[in-house]
């Protein structure tokens, strides 16, 4: 889910991302499709399954047995569909995913197309090469018991994570934690998680070996950061982060102590951090708090690329840096990202000088009065003009330099829009993102990129996937899609440092497109 309308013809971004389901407000369902990625055996777990028994659809297995390594039964390959239902853990904590899957042939749990699935419980994956997919996980108890529990906790190499709802966890919705190998998250939904102040994140991932890739997430709401890629002082190197088309917004604004946060955070307290890819993410606030990206924290870190991501809103667009030390890269790649709002464009904070000598910069796109201080050459420095900050920093100049728009709006927000490939695992998914400067009351979006001509589509705003907005028979032209105001899902009592959101209001919107 993400703050989102469907905004007018001022910016239309079609995301074929991958993120479905369902937000807080009761049990929200879009049933995916049945195909498998596996060639293997289906089995079946449900909520009144069994420990030990057959596996079959007439008589399932426990969840707790389909994730356990004592069922000799279940090998690579295989799929076992969570059939509908809430699965709450028999210790009333968590579930234990200890299966081992092969690279090429993972152990499947996905959600059954005959109903909902609703994990009340943490799980740790503990596994290798482990596939879940497409159910919804939260948990309902905020007390002393539960108040150490993330969403999920992933641990083992060969981990993917697709379409999920994670949501209201005490802590992070998922931590991935060192994995020995390479880990990816696509097309979840995070929100309304955490409860421990400045801690608590959608995402929050160390990785050191291998490529942990979060991708076309939906990211929003959650106490702290949105993603938060981060080592310790004395953990190993960060290493193969790669944040790609995903969309974050409002990040921090759940909590009691900060009016928000950041959407964005890659770096450590140790530095070192290589092979950081920050590209194609759709990252907004609403106001002028929070940070949208940040690419750098404690420490010299090696190299980064940070590209084609379009950001508006909040205190800073773009930070490169700590603010409380030292840092600088040796290399990093800033190239054509899109930056609007009130706020401060990009900053610099703690970088050594001269900037054109670490960064390769060009061809970023500024939405603002160029005689506005809102680029920061150095932290401890003062803002300047744009022609100032080309001037001191060596960047963004030449013919490949920089672009403004003094209107910050002009042709680039209100004509360009951005189709990305569509979900990789399931047919017909997709997001429509529209920042709605125009005010208008509905717009119109192509679904080719999602649907064939034909096929039936339904278009939910993301803060209520029980009720579409829009539903029809896709007939290859341009649909309409009404811009109307929801507040985002509240998030679950009983949690002392949370509040409700920050709502995006008329101005900024997610839809998500479903086949059916």
């Amino acid at each position: 889910m993400s703050p989102a309308r469907i905004a007018g013809l001022a910016l239309t971004i079609v995301i074929l991302a991958s993120c479905v389901d369902k937000p807080d407000h009761g049990p929200a369902h879009i049933t995916g499709s049945t195909t498998s990625i596996t060639s293997g055996t289906s089995w079946y777990a449900s909520p009144n399954g069994s420990w030990g028994a057959a596996g079959t659809q007439s008589n399932p297995w426990s969840l707790d047995y389909a994730l356990s390594n004592s069922n000799g039964t279940l090998q690579p390959g295989d799929t076992v569909w969570l059939l509908p239902g809430t699965y709450n853990a028999p210790n009333g904590l968590s579930y234990s995913a200890d299966k081992i899957g092969a690279s090429g042939s993972p152990i499947v749990y996905r959600e059954h197309s005959s109903g909902h699935a609703i994990v009340n419980a943490r799980i740790q994956n503990r596994g290798s090469y482990l596939t879940f997919w497409g159910f919804e996980l939260t948990q309902t108890s905020h007390d002393a018991l539960h108040d150490s529990l993330y969403g999920i906790e992933s641990y083992g190499p060969g981990a993917t994570y697709i379409n999920l709802v994670i949501h209201d966890a005490n802590k992070s919705g998922m931590i991935i934690y060192r994995p020995n190998g390479d880990s990816k998250v696509y097309g979840c939904i995070f929100y309304n998680n955490g409860n421990h102040t400045n801690l608590d994140h959608g995402i929050y991932v160390q990785n050191s070996t291998g490529i942990a890739r979060i991708e076309q997430n939906a990211v929003f709401d959650n106490l702290a950061y949105g993603i938060h890629a981060y080592m310790g002082p004395s953990d190993p190197t960060l290493h193969g982060i790669q944040l790609v088309d995903n969309v974050g917004f409002n990040n921090g604004t759940i909590s009691t102590s900060y009016p928000a946060k950041g959407n964005i955070i890659v770096g450590g307290d140790n530095g070192g951090a290589n092979g950081i890819l920050v590209e194609e993410n759709y990252m907004h606030f609403s106001g002028t708090d929070g940070d949208n990206i940040t690419v750098g924290y404690h420490g010299n870190d090696q190299d980064m690329k940070t590209d084609y991501n379009r950001i508006f809103g909040g205190r800073i667009n773009l930070k490169i840096g700590a603010e409380d030390a030292p840092h600088s890269w040796s290399s990093g790649w800033v190239e054509a990202n899109q930056l609007g709002g009130s706020g401060s464009y990009i900053v610099f904070l703690n970088n050594p000088s001269p900037l054109n000598t670490i960064y390769t910069w060009f061809n970023n796109y500024l939405f603002r009065d160029s005689l506005n201080l809102a680029w920061w050459p150095q932290q401890q420095s003062s803002a300047l003009n744009f022609h100032d900050w080309k001037s001191t920093t060596g960047l963004g100049t030449g013919s490949n330099g920089d672009h403004i728009n003094g209107s910050g709006t002009g042709s680039w927000w209100s004509t360009q829009s951005w189709t990305l490939p569509g979900n990789a695992y399931e047919h017909g998914r997709g997001w429509i993102l529209v920042w709605n400067y125009n005010n208008i009351g509905s717009t119109t979006a192509s679904l080719s990129n999602y649907l064939s001509s034909g096929e039936a589509y339904k278009i939910y705003n993301v803060f209520d996937l029980n009720n579409p907005v829009a539903t029809g028979t896709y007939a290859g032209s341009p649909v309409t899609i009404p811009l109307n105001a929801i507040d985002p899902p509240l998030p679950t009592p009983s949690r002392s440092n949370v509040k409700a959101a920050t709502p995006t209001g008329s101005f900024f919107f997610a839809f998500l497109v479903t086949k059916g």
